[in-house]
């Protein structure tokens, strides 16, 4: 078989000694290829790349990430169509050799805040192009299928700030972010409302480590309208304190071995969380700090109201 030399590159920089963590590199580098393909359109232009995966390629998280999360960046009455970018994405995997499609969901497409869509291709099929030979694909179902998620919120809260980044693999591509203290006002609003079922998602928590550990700053304005946004009534306008206060209300009511046992499938060292511990999270919290840096994105007087401004 002949292989793309992009290909191994772009495998080549992850640790692939068995079947698990061959299946989160190769997703991961889907996840580049369709990045890259979307930056050869004006997609960038409409929507801003947030959330774990963007943390991980664009500043360095420890965890493999499993879903592409953009939030659109125009006016809320702004007609956002995913399909219309589907053949940037399926003709980047197409210039490698890889058959891999980005299938638009009809549902998502229709709904006012999400749009989604899911890039499929064959499991064998990309483990061999990729370059692990049949020893790693014979036991592999003909039929699996490796997939990643896409989604766009089109109705985000605001108050962001942006950056402007470029990926390097498979080919240099521009790509338009949150800014990090953006990311991390949303990660905050995750731990605060976000509503777990059957297990607390370790990975909200394995990331706001993250942000405290490189000392990254809060958009505190952008956490106020997230949470706002989630139904929390404040009665004056959010202050660090009353964030700090929040957060370690939170960390009391949480189930840590539940969120261990999530996180451990999304790192290489499951010893790092074994501090983990209400004391530990509300140790941590008090070195928290407010970033005063934000941007309003376009609105209309409607939406500023919305916010009482």
């Amino acid at each position: 078989m002949i292989y793309n030399d992009t290909l191994i590159q772009m495998i080549n920089r992850f640790k692939t000694n068995n079947d698990k963590t061959r299946r989160q590199a190769i997703r991961e580098c889907m996840q580049e290829i369709a990045l890259c393909g979307l930056g050869r359109s004006n997609f960038f232009n409409e929507v801003s790349f947030y959330g774990g995966t963007c943390l991980r390629i664009f500043f360095g998280l420890n965890r493999f990430s499993e879903d592409l999360d953009f939030t659109q960046d125009m006016p809320y009455n702004y007609k956002f169509e995913l399909a219309k970018y589907k053949n940037f994405i399926d003709n980047e995997f197409s210039s490698l050799g890889l058959n891999v499609k980005f299938e638009v969901s009809e549902k998502a497409e229709n709904n006012n805040n999400i749009k989604r869509g899911y890039i499929k291709g064959n499991t064998r099929e990309l483990m061999l192009a990729f370059g692990f030979g049949e020893s790693a694909t014979n036991k592999i179902n003909h039929n699996d299928v490796t997939k990643v998620k896409l989604e766009v919120d089109s109705n985000p809260p605001f108050f962001a700030a942006y950056d402007i980044k470029f990926g390097l693999l498979p080919n240099p591509y521009p790509v338009r972010t949150y800014d990090v203290e953006s990311m991390f006002a949303g990660k905050i609003s995750a731990v605060l409302g976000r509503n777990w079922q059957t297990r607390v998602k370790g990975r909200d928590f394995y990331d706001y480590v993250f942000y405290l550990k490189n000392r990254v700053k809060v958009n505190l304005i952008c956490v106020e309208a997230r949470i706002k946004d989630e139904g929390v009534d404040l009665d004056n306008p959010l202050t660090l304190d009353e964030l700090k206060r929040l957060l370690c209300e939170k960390f009391d009511t949480i189930d840590y071995n539940s969120a261990k046992d999530d996180i451990v499938n999304f790192i290489d060292n499951p010893d790092e969380v074994n501090v983990w511990s209400s004391d530990f999270f509300k140790s941590i919290t008090q070195n928290l700090e407010a970033s005063e840096k934000h941007v309003v994105r376009i609105c209309t007087d409607e939406e500023l109201k919305k916010y009482g401004y």
